[in-house]
């Protein structure tokens, strides 16, 4: 399984937060196990990345590492931004019970992606500078990430967004426009946000993953997403599929206005 379906994961986190509360117990998921799978990957990532800095830092004529790296990185990225959805979510879960159950593992978890983050960002920031084309994309695949990741934290209380967000005064900024909407807009704003993100991880999943035992392993941890009354996964049926390829374009434009003038 590729990172590209824990982003898909963490929409429908974030658009069934009551339903997520009301339907798991006072742990939402195996911490321990969400733990271990998530230190695993971070090792495999950090052994990996050194392994890349010598290779950017040594360069051999018959040696291109970008492929590995585009990989790698790939889920790192894709991988923080489910951290933090999935962190909100344990918070807000702790702060609806007023428990100490899930947040605990949900910070460490998301505290060890920040240093794998800063490690391949060290790495775009390279290839950017060498112009390498794969560096340029994964540096796209970041800057639509990090407002893809604000934007649904704003949908979080802002006291536990704002601790999770790529950028805080954008994130407050999100919140804030979205409070002031109707909720015809912010139904509209979810639909649209779905659409795009959906139609983007169909694109990344089509490319190798660098652990994908370990991505169905975080996934499987969330089976109860199974039960949401509107989840992703209503999208695979031809007709919707079809609707998100010919609206991919029209929301990625709806989503962008929003996002300039918020």
């Amino acid at each position: 399984m590729h990172a590209g379906h824990l982003i898909e994961l963490s929409t429908d986190l974030c658009f069934n937060l009551e339903f997520v509360t009301r339907l798991t117990g006072k742990e939402i998921i195996h911490s321990e196990e969400f733990w271990k799978t998530s230190k695993e990957k971070l090792d495999r990532w950090n052994k990996a990345l050194s392994l890349f800095r010598e290779d950017l830092e040594s360069p051999e004529a018959n040696h291109d590492p970008w492929d590995a790296i585009s990989c790698v990185v790939q889920e790192v990225l894709c991988s923080e931004f489910f951290a933090r959805i999935s962190a909100a979510l344990f918070v807000y879960k702790d702060r609806e019970f007023r428990q100490t159950v899930n947040g605990p593992v949900a910070r460490a978890v998301f505290l060890f992606h920040l240093e794998a983050r800063m490690r391949a960002l060290e790495l775009i920031n390279i290839g950017v500078e060498r112009k390498n084309a794969q560096a340029r994309e994964l540096n796209q695949l970041r800057w639509k990430l990090e407002r893809w990741c604000d934007m649904l934290l704003a949908f979080f209380p802002e006291f536990i967004s704002t601790e999770f967000s790529f950028e805080e005064q954008r994130n407050v900024e999100f919140s804030r426009d979205l409070r002031g909407d109707s909720a015809e807009t912010k139904t509209t704003v979810r639909r649209l946000l779905k659409m795009s993100i959906h139609d983007y991880s169909r694109h990344l999943v089509k490319k190798p993953a660098a652990n994908p035992t370990l991505n169905r392993k975080q996934f499987e941890l969330f089976s109860f997403v199974d039960s949401f009354p509107s989840s992703t996964s209503e999208l695979k049926n031809s007709f919707a599929t079809q609707s998100v390829s010919d609206l991919t374009a029209d929301a990625e434009n709806w989503i962008e206005d929003y996002l300039t003038v918020g």
